[in-house]
């Protein structure tokens, strides 16, 4: 068991994932930090691997970046599910349906907060903003994965 126990340890390369899934539980997402301080998603189709383990962050220049040295902070769920009418187009109504999370990660050495969130719709990802805070500065920098 001591055995098992080490080589997990040492040969580990994340930490646990936190995940979420799309409202009908098809997709699901998780994330990670890895041992190099790394943000690391991957996202999963029934079950089948859609996105393999992926690397985030930003290069910025002259500046260390969003890279790696972040640790895990916090991490917020929640659900949201609303119907909306357009003014025209070819639908009556909309249904807006998805659930989030938000991830908090600390870069200590930089003195810095990222939050990144991550919206799982029935019919797709969507990493919908890297917020930045550091230096009494807020960047607000928006995907859009489908």
């Amino acid at each position: 068991m001591w055995v098992c126990l080490l080589l997990s340890f040492f040969f580990g390369t994340s930490a646990k994932a936190e995940s979420i899934t799309s409202p009908d539980g098809q997709l699901k997402l998780n994330f990670s930090v890895n041992m190099q301080g790394e943000p690391v998603y991957e996202l999963s189709y029934k079950g089948k691997e859609v996105i393999k383990p992926s690397k985030l962050g930003l290069e910025l220049k002259n500046d260390p970046g969003l890279m790696n040295g972040f640790t895990l902070a916090d991490i917020k769920t929640s659900a949201f599910d609303e119907t909306w009418e357009p003014v025209w187009g070819e639908v009556k109504s909309i249904r807006n349906h998805y659930n989030e999370m938000a991830v908090t990660l600390n870069q200590k050495a930089q003195d810095r907060n990222l939050i990144i969130c991550f919206r799982l719709y029935n019919d797709g990802l969507e990493i919908l903003k890297f917020r930045c805070f550091f230096c009494r500065h807020l960047w607000k920098i928006h995907f859009r994965m489908v």
